[in-house]
């Protein structure tokens, strides 16, 4: 009995050695051994090779013709979408390979695009971006992977019409049509990776935005807000273009636009736009709610539109009403006590009841030089009112803040 549980430990302690040698094998050996696996009958097998070789980096250098060989004829699309793999993962950190080495690999992997698995033009798309191979090469390759049949296929090359190509290829025409007609595409995958070189595109062709968002096509219209949505720190160039859009026939594209007016941020040097005040009297209360937020996006340059968005905080929609007071409180706290009270007697000096536009004025009065900016209106209601009182009260107003009272 004691004989038999020795062989047997004995037997384990057999299978842990031989194990951990051919573990040892399979992560230490050197490029050359990998290679004879590459032509080994199990597909799985030479797969686990091309993997091993492209973790190897540069030390596996030795193994690109292999590889290159593996690529273009071995019968199984995994093995083939690995080899791909490992030509772009060596490659790039192999700073001694000849000329001759590099055309090879980026002719098997501009074959590849050609392949009859969609794995393998995928892989060998990200391979032509990865390179950065002469774009006149790559960039013809890429904008037909853009059409594939396959929609793995067609997202990798979408993807690397962004990312591979230099910004120069970002204006093309050519370029610009295969991702726009990407964010209409009925793979949502397609579409997300779209979205991703739009954005991309943009920062180089800002008029892209003003492209996709005028489409005919609603998907396009509702994609591209979306890709500015989850990317509103990189969009501030689209804001511009979003706000006609709030006008879009199709209630779901004006749905993404809220959400993309929330999201994106808006350059420092832009101009309240008169189309998004205007929108504060929108029919449509998703349109009003989207544009109060976007005007409180504009911080204290959003004072100008004040006493529109006063007036919105008595909107019969609830959603609407809750924006007004927030944006309203918002400004009007980082505007400072005076400015917020001047702007406010501003407002109350066009009220329909005298009793409040006389009211106004005499708070314009008792605050004097500082209201300045209130001049204009008060000179209006001096010469314009149709109660004597409230002209009355505008003068003295007037003559306070220019210290003549």
């Amino acid at each position: 009995m004691r004989y038999s549980m020795l062989r047997a430990m004995l037997a384990v302690a057999i299978g842990a050695v031989i194990m951990a040698a051919m573990k040892y094998r399979y992560e230490s050996g050197p490029p050359y051994s990998w290679e004879r696996w590459l032509v080994d009958s199990k597909a799985s097998v030479r797969e686990t090779a091309a993997d091993e070789l492209a973790r190897m980096g540069p030390d596996a250098t030795r193994s690109i013709p292999v590889l290159i060989d593996a690529l273009v004829n071995d019968p199984s699309p995994g093995v083939r979408k690995h080899c791909a793999i490992g030509l772009y993962s060596i490659l790039p950190r192999s700073g001694s390979v000849p000329i001759a080495t590099r055309r090879s690999v980026l002719s098997a992997l501009l074959k590849g695009q050609t392949d009859g698995d969609p794995a393998v033009r995928a892989a060998t798309a990200v391979g032509l971006s990865v390179l950065r191979a002469d774009p006149s090469l790559t960039g013809p390759a890429l904008l037909r992977g853009a059409r594939d049949g396959d929609e793995w296929g067609r997202a990798s090359a979408v993807s690397e019409l962004a990312y591979g190509l230099p910004p120069e290829w970002h204006r093309r025409n050519d370029v610009q049509a295969a991702i726009l007609s990407a964010l209409g595409d009925s793979s949502p995958h397609v579409r997300e990776r779209a979205g991703n070189s739009y954005l991309v595109v943009s920062e180089h062709d800002p008029s892209i935005f003003d492209e996709a968002l005028r489409t005919k096509d609603a998907r396009v219209r509702r994609t591209a807000v979306e890709a500015i949505e989850r990317n509103g720190l990189r969009a501030a160039a689209a804001y511009p273009f979003l706000i006609p859009a709030l006008n879009d026939p199709d209630p779901d594209v004006r749905n993404a636009v809220k959400r993309g007016l929330s999201a994106a941020i808006p350059d420092p040097n832009l101009q309240i736009p008169g189309e998004l005040v205007s929108a504060l009297t929108n029919p449509d209360a998703i349109v009003r709610t989207a544009a109060i937020v976007a005007l409180g996006k504009f911080g204290t340059r959003a004072k100008v539109a004040l006493r529109p968005l006063r007036r919105a905080q008595n909107d019969p929609d609830p959603a609407v009403r809750q924006a007004a007071v927030e944006v309203v409180h918002a400004i009007e706290r980082n505007l400072g006590e005076v400015e917020a009270t001047v702007l406010h007697c501003i407002d109350e000096l066009d009220d329909a009841e005298p009793t409040k536009r006389a009211r106004a004025a005499d708070d314009l009065r008792r605050l004097g030089p500082p209201a300045r900016i209130a001049l204009p209106a008060l000179d209006r209601v001096i010469s314009g009112d149709s109660n004597s009182d409230v002209r009355e009260s505008a003068a003295r107003a007037k003559d306070a803040i220019i210290g003549t009272e």
